[in-house]
């Protein structure tokens, strides 16, 4: 079993999804796309990304 804390993760990496945040206008607005967040850690960015497309799928391994 993992000792993985959203909590704790969010509060000492949140900086990676801030440098994530800049990329979001780079995504054309198409509803018809999947998109694929690889190393979402806690999903911050997918809340914006599920704007963009009709299918969102993050995978993180913590």
């Amino acid at each position: 079993m993992s000792e993985w804390n959203a909590t704790l993760y969010d509060n000492k990496h949140d900086f990676v999804a801030e440098y994530g945040k800049g990329l979001l206008e780079y995504i054309p607005q198409n509803k018809n796309q999947c998109i694929l967040d690889l190393g979402c850690g806690i999903g911050t960015l997918i809340v914006q990304l599920n704007n963009l497309a009709k299918t969102v799928i993050g995978v993180d391994q913590s």
